[in-house]
């Protein structure tokens, strides 16, 4: 997934430059919406393990009480 970004600038002409900013630009929106997308899919799992730990202390504070 790590691609190599770099390049010789020397050896380029302004539009080969033009065209390879264009491309890292488009480079990095993408890996930018693929990081939101994971940090949202973080917070939905974060979220679902928090209501299972919710429960199993309901469970155990029911246990608990229940001797």
């Amino acid at each position: 997934m790590n691609e190599n970004l770099t390049f010789d600038s020397d050896d380029m002409t302004e539009e080969q430059a033009k065209a390879e900013v264009e491309r890292m630009k488009i480079e990095i929106e993408r890996l930018f919406t693929q990081m939101k997308r994971e940090r949202e899919e973080g917070r939905r799992l974060d979220a679902r393990i928090d209501a299972t730990m919710a429960r199993v202390h309901e469970g155990i504070a029911r246990l608990q009480s229940a001797r």
